[in-house]
């Protein structure tokens, strides 16, 4: 009996002992995004304040890290990085004045910039590694051919050559789920922003309402509207792509509701949760909410609702486990939040699991459910990243 009971004192603490840490802290400028393929195995994307491209490649969980970079360019700013495997990856990135719009890997080592002198500017803030072969890119560009773009571009070659498909509405494409080439969907998202003059404030990319990447850090302000400011400004729209992201099928459209959608993850054609944010229409205050479809967006149901909150990221591993991520907004100060994790057991209700100071979470990797992994901001600008690891 003694044994019994100090093998379940053991287990409920070895059980509760799980938690998100960070790992390393202001380890670079900027790095928003991160991708694992094993448990202590992946990589993290970003950007150095001097404009060195960011690859990190890590078998340790984050305690060691190697810069791999970008082989072919010196710059790079990236935003998104996802792999489809230990080898083949994709990221997306800031483009302008010469730094490149991504990079892919097909040996999980090298990275190569994509579209080689092809666009002006770009912002690919979301990216998917569907297969070894395709590979999606979700955002804005310009060339000479497209001074407007706006959708997708995808690769059916690991990333050596992309095909530009504009989805046509003027709600901008933020973050996308792929299931294969011939299916995915795209969440797109505007909210109210200020117009500036002055050139850093032009070249600058708002990664959210409350984020800026300025190319050279990241900037948090929180975005706090007058009390009788209507909802007006936001818009918030899920399509489906089909036919290699030719076609597009207009599924949820929230406008001038107080919200916009971030992150989406999607397990199958059916089953997809998308992470929303804005305000309460009802007080003005932040608000954040987590959309979730068993049936392809014909119709929906909000899961989750977080007063104060933001909620940037969403990881699905199956679909009834998964992670979410964002922040509790401090309406006393600008350079102050608490860094939210939420999780789901059950794919339908969600638990504030923990909160970490000064952590806005960013971007997850869930490899199982015993390891996830986390890509942040400090108040500072800089980043930090966090894992969670089962110890029991």
């Amino acid at each position: 009996m003694y044994k019994l009971a100090l093998l379940l004192v053991l287990f409920v603490i070895g059980v509760y002992s799980q938690s998100w840490n960070v790992v390393d802290k202001d380890y670079a400028t900027i790095a928003m995004s991160t991708s694992f393929v094993a448990p202590s195995t992946g990589y993290i994307g970003g950007g150095s304040a001097s404009l060195q491209p960011l690859v990190y490649y890590t078998t340790t969980a984050g305690q060691n890290l190697t810069n791999l970079g970008i082989a072919d360019s010196n710059l790079g700013a990236l935003l998104a990085l996802r792999m489809a495997s230990p080898t083949a990856g994709v990221a997306g990135g800031l483009g302008f004045f010469g730094l490149p719009c991504g990079a892919y890997t097909l040996d999980g080592k090298t990275w190569n910039k994509t579209h080689d002198g092809e666009n002006i500017v770009c912002a690919f803030q979301g990216v998917d590694a569907v297969d070894t072969n395709t590979m999606v890119l979700i955002g804005s560009w310009a060339n000479v051919l497209d001074l407007d773009g706006n959708g997708v571009q995808i690769s059916n070659d690991g990333g050596k050559t992309w095909s530009s498909h504009n989805w046509g509405y003027a709600v901008s494409a933020r973050y996308g789920s792929f299931q294969s080439k011939d299916q995915g969907f795209v969440v797109g998202g505007d909210f109210p922003t200020t117009d500036s003059s002055s050139l850093k404030e032009r070249i600058s990319h708002r990664l959210t309402q409350h984020l800026t990447h300025t190319g050279s850090n990241v900037v948090y302000k929180k975005y706090e509207p007058r009390a009788d400011e209507p909802p007006a400004g936001y818009s918030g729209i899920i399509a489906q792509g089909t036919n290699g992201g030719s076609d597009w099928n207009l599924l949820v459209n929230i406008t001038e509701q107080g919200l916009y959608f971030n992150q989406i993850s999607c397990t199958d054609a059916n089953n997809c949760w998308a992470c929303a944010e804005g305000i309460n229409k009802t007080n003005a205050e932040p608000w954040a909410w987590i959309y979730h479809t068993s049936n392809g967006w014909k119709s929906y149901d909000i899961q989750l609702s977080v007063p104060g909150g933001s909620l940037v990221t969403i990881d699905m591993l199956s679909p009834t486990f998964g992670w979410a991520g964002g922040a509790l907004l401090d309406s006393s100060a600008d350079a102050s939040y608490e860094g939210q994790f939420w999780q789901t057991k059950d794919g339908k209700t969600w638990t504030l699991y923990q909160q970490i100071g000064n952590f806005y979470v960013f971007d997850l990797s869930v490899v199982d459910e015993g390891h996830a992994y986390a890509a942040g901001t400090t108040p500072i600008g800089l980043s930090s990243f966090a894992s969670f690891e089962a110890s029991s």
